[in-house]
């Protein structure tokens, strides 16, 4: 029974371990630039302003108000990317689905870290806003091949 749990918690570091380096991965070949804002812009999304606004110093009341720009934000652009994906054969990617669960897990570690670690909570919001960038390039490359054909 012990070599048994033991198994089984090398198992979970293990996926976590690969959980983690995918997103990483994912996130470091990620463009970031113009295309992301464009896409911000049109859909009045407030992700940018988040990576500016962590630079510097920030109240508990203003980390959850990022908190919110960014859920909100998650989901306009999941709902988005949901539309752009049923014009083309197939749902979302596998890439797409495993910054989505990324996402959800990053809020809930902002949620148990926002009060007694600060510095947890930032780089939650940060990596948070980084995936939404790449969902926002992801929608405007969409956006740009459906308007050629």
């Amino acid at each position: 029974m012990l070599s048994e749990l033991l198994i089984l918690s090398f198992a979970l570091v293990l996926f976590y371990y690969w959980f983690r380096y995918n997103c990483h991965a994912i996130l470091r070949t990620a463009e970031t630039g113009e295309r992301a804002r464009q896409v911000a812009a049109a859909n009045e999304l407030r992700f940018p302003y988040v990576l500016e606004y962590l630079q510097g110093e920030l109240t508990l009341e203003e980390i959850e108000a990022l908190d919110t720009w960014l859920q909100r934000d998650y989901e306009v652009l999941t709902s988005l990317l949901r539309y752009t994906s049923a014009l083309r054969v197939g749902s979302h990617t596998v890439e797409q689905r495993i910054l989505m669960a990324d996402f959800k897990l990053q809020q809930l570690w902002f949620a148990i870290t926002k009060k007694s670690m600060t510095g947890a909570a930032r780089r939650s919001l940060e990596e948070r806003a980084h995936i939404l960038t790449h969902f926002a390039n992801t929608l405007s490359a969409r956006s740009a091949s459906l308007s050629r054909t």
